[in-house]
């Protein structure tokens, strides 16, 4: 076995649709432990394949902010949104002029297919938002002389963390960590909402491939001092949960049967993707003192990385959290 430190790593903001496509495989590939098959243009086959049998869950991890300077637009899908059902899915904010409104390309996805199953028109702003972001729409289809004339419609396409207003920031942007963690932490990340996720699973990875080096990864427990009757206890038992599940593999179960042997300490990556706002609270409750140990430890690593990015949404809550 492999025994590994946690930590908490805070992954690139996407620019535009084509590095939010990438991130977009990045973060599903997590799931199968298959990042080394990324190449070139395979996002997009790797997008369409998750669409196409209705996975969406991956393309949450891709949020577009748009601003309507047209008040009477940005209300007209807020109503809409809301007798779709889709009202808590896309976030909404008063602009200097307008409205901000953000959310990940599931939600527009649902807000467009909504807008189409009751004969919205789509005007040429919104037309350009799908043209200009393609690879999130393969299934959709809009007229030729409809996408001619989007490349006249107004880019409504901003980048929030450019906003001036520190609340704008928290409701707007958006950012996703990965985190190396034990399994009963991920268990506790995954408490929060809204969030999107992609997390390693045991269903389909097989620890006995070259690829995991032919062992499990556990990660190091921060309570048990190494030289302690307690590490030694620990690590006997992370060994027979080991041996037991390489003896299932060998009997024949696939790697779904023989998981039901690994144990809590093992390791897991984990992609949480949520707004600042989000961000915010999941600090509030896991920095604490009161948090789990090995919670509090990523969560912490996790909080410094947001305040050192951006300072006035992050560093006093973080710093106020810690001294509690």
């Amino acid at each position: 076995m492999l025994i590994v430190e946690p930590k908490a790593e805070l992954m690139q903001k996407p620019k535009n649709a084509a590095e939010r496509a990438l991130h977009v495989e990045q973060c599903g590939r997590v799931c199968y432990k298959s990042e080394a098959r990324i190449t070139d243009g395979s996002d997009e086959t790797f997008i369409a394949n998750l669409i196409k049998r209705g996975h969406e869950a991956m393309i949450e991890h891709a949020r577009v902010t748009l601003h309507f300077e047209n008040d009477s637009c940005a209300r007209f899908i807020h109503r809409k949104m809301n007798l779709s059902g889709q009202h808590d899915y896309l976030t909404f904010t008063h602009a200097p002029i307008g409205y901000y409104v953000s959310g990940n390309m599931r939600a527009w996805r649902a807000f467009i297919r909504f807008a189409n199953k009751v004969e919205i028109p789509l005007n040429y702003d919104m037309a350009k938002f799908i043209v200009d972001n393609r690879v999130f729409f393969p299934d959709f289809s809009i007229s030729h002389s409809l996408e001619f004339n989007a490349m006249q419609g107004v880019n409504l396409e901003i980048d929030p963390w450019k906003l001036d207003d520190v609340e704008d920031r928290k409701a707007h942007t958006w950012y996703s960590i990965r985190f190396t963690c034990d399994r009963g932490v991920s268990h506790e990340i995954v408490r929060h909402r809204p969030a999107s996720y992609a997390q390693e699973s045991t269903r389909y990875c097989n620890y006995s491939k070259d690829q995991f080096g032919g062992e499990i990864t556990v990660i190091q427990p921060p309570f048990f001092a190494p030289d302690s009757l307690p590490y030694k206890h620990w690590k006997q038992g992370i060994q027979a949960a080991e041996a037991a599940y390489f003896d299932l593999l060998n009997d024949g179960c696939t790697p779904q049967e023989a998981r039901t042997v690994l144990p809590n300490s093992l390791k897991t990556e984990i992609i949480m993707t949520a707004t600042a706002a989000e961000w915010l609270h999941f600090i509030e409750l896991r920095v604490d003192s009161h948090a789990h140990p090995q919670m509090r430890e990523v969560a912490t690593q996790a909080a410094d990385k947001l305040a050192q990015v951006d300072p006035a949404v992050f560093a006093e809550t973080v710093e106020r959290v810690k001294r509690q």
